[in-house]
């Protein structure tokens, strides 16, 4: 039994412009006109609430979970207006990928995502991929990535001979490694599949020849 691990922005929706551009509106409108670092790339977690954290102290600004709640809700507000207005769209080939995936008896299959559980949910559903069943672990279970991913593996359970975890950024890249997985690049910024048209076939023969991976 191979587990599959999929990231979400990026990855199986085309929502990282969408989704940088609201959480910058929304902490800018809720904490007044914070500074942010030159890229993601410069938190030390790349997550919603790891940057979230970051942005706090860089600002001089006190956590509070009273103050978090308000980002999450405007940054919502604005996910949903874009769902509502303009839709969020499936990655080329996804939907069928991961419902072939998710209905086979080959593979368990999980999302860990950087995000908050919310937004991911709004996301998918707007992209039509259903999920029912596979467990979501997001930043609302732990600010670091590699812990959110190493939750989602958790969530599968034993018996597992590996993992691939799909995703489209240098930092998923980096938590795969310190977790020992196998990792296939999504997008063109890691030089990643563009489609997941015959993506079936290929993981068929990875898994074939990827010897057994322990679980760090």
């Amino acid at each position: 039994m191979h587990a599959v691990i999929f990231d979400i922005d990026g990855t199986l929706v085309d929502s990282n412009d969408v989704d940088g551009r609201c959480y910058k509106e929304a902490l800018i409108e809720e904490l007044g006109p914070v500074q942010f670092r030159e890229d993601w790339s410069r938190y030390a977690h790349v997550t919603d609430q790891g940057c979230l954290i970051d942005v706090l102290k860089d600002n001089e600004i006190v956590y509070s979970p009273s103050l978090v709640e308000r980002v999450k809700g405007r940054f919502f507000a604005k996910i949903r207006a874009h769902a509502r207005e303009r839709g969020f769209h499936a990655m080329e080939g996804a939907v069928d990928f991961f419902q072939t995936l998710r209905n086979s008896p080959s593979f368990r299959l999980a999302l860990a995502t950087g995000g908050w559980r919310e937004s991911a949910l709004i996301k998918l559903a707007s992209a039509s991929i259903e999920h029912a069943g596979v467990p979501l672990l997001a930043s609302d279970d732990h600010h670091s990535r590699v812990e959110v991913m190493r939750l989602a593996h958790d969530a599968l359970g034993n018996g597992l001979d590996g993992v691939t975890y799909y995703g489209d950024a240098p930092w998923d890249r980096l938590a795969v490694a310190a977790l020992g997985w196998h990792f296939e690049p999504v997008g063109p910024s890691l030089k990643g599949l563009t489609s997941y048209d015959g993506e079936l076939d290929r993981l068929i023969r990875r898994c074939r020849q990827v010897p057994e991976i322990t679980h760090r």
